[in-house]
Formats: C-alpha cells, structure tokens, sequence
C-alpha cells in the first residue's frame, strides 16, 4: 500500500500543470563577488530539449550575437575610415586654398604675390621714370662723347669707366637722349651693329623701346642694316614690332618699310650674313634647308657665301652649302 501510494503520487506530479517559465539555475561559476553567477530564465521547450541540443542553440545564439556585434565593429570602423578620410582632404582643400589666396585675387583682391608682383612693377617704373628725368639733366658734351664712343665700338670697359668717370649711373647714361636727334645709346650701338655693346646697354635698363625724333626705334635700326641677331635679341627684351615711325613704316619692316619676303629680317641669307659662330652658321644652314628654293634670291645668295667661306674658314660647310645652291 505503501509503494501503490508512492507511484500514484509521482503520477500525480507528473501530470500537474507545469508553469510557462521554470526558475532560474544556478551556475556553478563564481562571479565576482565569489556568490554563485545565475543563468537566465528558460522556457518549458528549453527544458524538454536535449542536453546536446540545448548547447547547440546556446552556440548558434552566440555565434549569431558574435556575428552581429563584428558587424557593427566592422561599420563602425568604415564609419570612421570614412570620417578621417573627409577630415584630410577638408584640410587639403584648406591648405591650397591658403595657397591661392596668396598667389590668386580672391573676390577681386589680390593675393600676397600678385601685390609683391604689382609692387616690384610699380618700383621698376618709378625708376625708370625717375632715370630718364635724370637723363634731361645730362651734359649734352657727355652724350656727344658717350655716344661716339658706342659708334665707334670701344671695349665695355672702357665704355663703363667713361661712365662712372662722368659719376652717372648706368641706366640714366643708356637712356640720356642726343638734343638733336633724340637717339639715345641703344639707337647709336644697334645701327652700328655692336652686339656685345647692345647687350650691356640692355644690361644697363635702356629702353629697347625709346623713339627718336623720327620716330625711330633701335628695333626699326637693326631690321633696316640686316642686323639679324641684334633684332631677334630686341624682340625677346620687350621690343615692339607694329610702332610705326614718323613715316607710319612698322619697325619690324625697317626705316623704309621695305624689309619684306626675301629682305626680311628673319630670311635665311640674313641670317647667313650675321653668323658668327659655328652654331650659328648651322641655325642659318638649318634656315636655308627649309625654306622654299624658289624664295631665295641665288646670287645674293651666292655672295653671301664666298663672304662667309673667308671670313669662317674653319667653320664653314663647304659641301653642304653647294649641296644647297645646287637646288636653288
């Protein structure tokens, strides 16, 4: 009776309603405070399932709760690749804008460098005005002798010990002007033809672009006497080729404004004619080859030639200058 009563009473048990939720388990592990850490409520499901099953859906959560947070690790690092990419290149922008303003007009001011450029400018005219007041005061006896000495092609030393014997400075010497004629030193050195003069004179600030009392500029000069490199010397310093002179002649075309096709101031005989140098007579050679036989004058040609053949005996190309006359 008794062992009847006791399977009737697990019966009973078994068949009584179990509860939604069970009480927590306690886990073995210590926490921190050395107490027993408590695991988290577990539904009637999760109790009738396998131990083995169980551990499996314990891992799968894990796993799943894993993967979210490396996701969110993961974005939340590209988040912030993101966000330092965008700050280094607000700071690029930052910087070249600094360097803009100070090289560019920003909103119609000029920048650091366009004021430094507009001063120097404004500094070099004051100069250069300042010069050629002075230059009105100069002794007229001094220009007379000044100028003769650049005609008659004295050495550069002699020529700056005149100078500062006379106790100018270089640039109101180069721009004083003849009272008759108004030509100035680089007029007077260009139509003679002194190059290493016309190139100190440069040196010293003359106006590559002065006129004189007909309108003449050393440009108009060195075109009408076939002075090739002179002219090509005063084009890159700044000369004008369209001023026209009193007699409305471009300089670019000569006192008579008849420096024109095969005259021109840049026609490979002209330039032949002004070689000095090895190099040069291949510039003019090179010249010679391409341009058009038929626009090239043969005898004149042929003068220039034999002049240059005694006066550069050891640089001349004989061969190949005939190969070329041959053509013409």
């Amino acid at each position: 009776m008794g062992a009847l009563s006791a399977t009737a009473l697990c019966c009973c048990s078994l068949d009584r309603a179990q509860p939604d939720t069970l009480p927590a388990e306690e886990d073995a592990t210590p926490d921190k405070n050395g107490g027993k850490a408590k695991k988290g409520k577990k539904t009637k499901e999760d109790k009738a399932k396998p131990f083995a099953e169980q551990l499996k859906d314990d891992k799968d959560v894990k796993s799943d709760e894993g993967g979210k947070e490396k996701a969110k690790g993961v974005k939340k690092e590209k988040e912030e690749d993101k966000e330092e990419k965008a700050e280094k290149a607000s700071e690029k922008e930052d910087k070249a804008e600094k360097r803009s303003i100070s090289k560019k007009p920003l909103d119609g001011k000029p920048g650091k460098a366009n004021i430094a450029t507009k001063d120097s400018t404004s500094e070099a005219h004051k100069e250069a005005e300042q010069a050629e007041d002075d230059s009105k005061q100069v002794d007229a006896e001094f220009i007379g002798k000044f100028h003769s000495s650049l005609r008659w092609g004295k050495s550069k030393n002699e020529v700056q010990t005149f100078v500062k014997d006379a106790g100018l400075s270089k640039q109101v010497a180069a721009r004083a002007a003849d009272p008759k004629t108004g030509n100035q030193a680089l007029h007077i050195s260009v139509q003679n033809g002194h190059r290493e003069l016309t190139e100190m004179l440069i040196t010293w600030k003359a106006d590559v672009r002065a006129q004189n009392f007909k309108g003449q500029t050393p440009l108009h000069m060195s075109v009408e006497y076939d002075f090739y490199f002179i002219s090509k010397l005063l084009l890159e310093k700044g000369a004008e080729r369209e001023v026209e002179n009193a007699d409305g002649c471009k300089a670019i075309l000569g006192i008579s404004g008849s420096k024109e096709g095969a005259e021109a101031w840049d026609a490979p005989t002209n330039i032949l004619k002004n070689a000095s140098t090895k190099e040069e007579l291949s510039l003019a050679f090179d010249a010679l080859e391409a341009a058009e036989p038929s626009s090239l004058d043969k005898a004149s040609l042929a003068r220039v030639g034999m002049m240059k053949a005694k006066e550069m005996k050891d640089a001349w190309d004989k061969p190949r200058f005939m190969d070329f006359m041959n053509k013409v």
